[in-house]
């Protein structure tokens, strides 16, 4: 995953247990998940509960989840994933997003 600071560097780390109901799909095919950022602190590592924040995935990965992605009957996508398929909702539907 990617995500661009405030003032516009890459973040270094991003550690979040990657799990595929939380995938949002951009209407221009972009995958985003949400994770929380690890800040450093004087002696020690913090994590950020403020608000979510959503990452891109990075290209590499996201074709990999893509190959895996099928149209469900009601037109949205959901991923192939351990046999179960899981319903991606669009990234406007992120009212139920919760890391």
């Amino acid at each position: 995953m990617r995500y661009h600071c405030p003032q516009g560097e890459i973040a270094s780390a991003v550690s979040t247990l990657f799990r595929p109901e939380l995938l949002r799909l951009s209407n221009e095919g972009l995958l985003f998940h949400p994770f929380r950022l690890a800040v450093k602190g004087s002696e020690e590592e913090t994590l950020s509960s403020t608000k979510d924040m959503l990452a891109l995935l990075e290209s590499n990965t996201a074709q990999m989840v893509l190959e895996d992605m099928e149209e469900m009957e009601d037109g949205q996508f959901g991923l192939r994933w351990e046999g179960n398929l899981v319903h991606i909702p669009s990234l406007e539907d992120q009212d139920s997003l919760q890391v």
